[in-house]
């Protein structure tokens, strides 16, 4: 539990009589937003994802209609990159022009689509570890800006609000 991370916790007490008033503010304010069935859904899910008890990819799941469940992770495995499904048919479809197929899904705000897309193209530099052209392709992508700062905002672990900060690592 993240209380025991508090420099004068003790266990034979009451949490709530340990706890600071704006932790407490903090925890009034996330139960008034549960009051929307919205809100709580992705408080679930996040969660989920934070306690790593949510299976991923998971087929059942259609990642474009609902882009909440997926997982950010920069290095994956070619299971992953062709199990998710729309885009592993239009990655397949699509292979000779896939930095085309790249921006198509940044101009549509299709961010998981373009991290798979790279991805793929990441796994494929593994298998020809001689083709510049993909290097090249990796490296547009990697310096796209829109891509790059949706990338950033999966660094939710690093400002996790129930952390104090000189507990971070």
């Amino acid at each position: 539990m993240k209380a025991k991370m508090m420099n004068k916790y003790d266990k034979h007490k009451p949490l709530i009589s340990q706890l600071t008033f704006p932790q407490l503010y903090y925890v009034y304010e996330i139960t008034k937003s549960m009051e929307n069935e919205k809100i709580l859904e992705l408080l679930n899910i996040q969660s989920l994802k934070y306690r790593k008890k949510l299976k991923f990819p998971n087929n059942k799941i259609n990642y474009f209609l609902n882009p909440e469940y997926y997982i950010y992770r920069y290095q994956s495995d070619e299971k992953e990159v062709l199990e998710i499904e729309p885009y592993k048919t239009d990655i397949l479809k699509s292979k000779d022009d896939i930095y085309d197929l790249f921006i198509n899904y940044i101009n549509n705000n299709d961010l998981i689509g373009a991290d798979m897309i790279r991805k793929f193209i990441q796994i494929s530099i593994k298998k020809n570890k001689d083709n510049n052209l993909l290097v090249k392709k990796l490296q547009k992508i990697n310096n796209n800006q829109i891509y790059c700062n949706w990338i950033n905002s999966f660094n939710w672990k690093i400002s996790d609000p129930y952390k104090p900060s000189k507990y971070i690592k």
